[in-house]
């Protein structure tokens, strides 16, 4: 996220709904609370949302001709 001019983080904080407490994103973001922010500064912060699986997707070998089975080369007999 980033700052306005002179906003701190606990402002900042509310205007963007922050899960974190003004201590967990100065910690995170290497500022201090209550320091006015320049404009532009980007902000680490937390928005939770819930975890909403994908569909599992059937395990499938791919085949041999799509090109992406493992290639070998010739084996080498070792050197005297």
């Amino acid at each position: 996220m980033r700052a306005r001019d002179g906003e701190t983080i606990e402002r900042l904080s509310e205007r963007v709904d922050n899960a974190w407490n003004a201590n967990e994103t100065a910690v995170e973001n290497q500022l201090f609370v209550g320091e006015p922010l320049r404009e532009g500064t980007l902000v680490k912060i937390v928005h939770p949302e819930p975890y909403l699986p994908q569909p599992s997707q059937p395990d499938v070998a791919p085949d041999a001709d799509e090109g992406n089975a493992p290639v070998q080369g010739p084996r080498r007999a070792p050197r005297d």
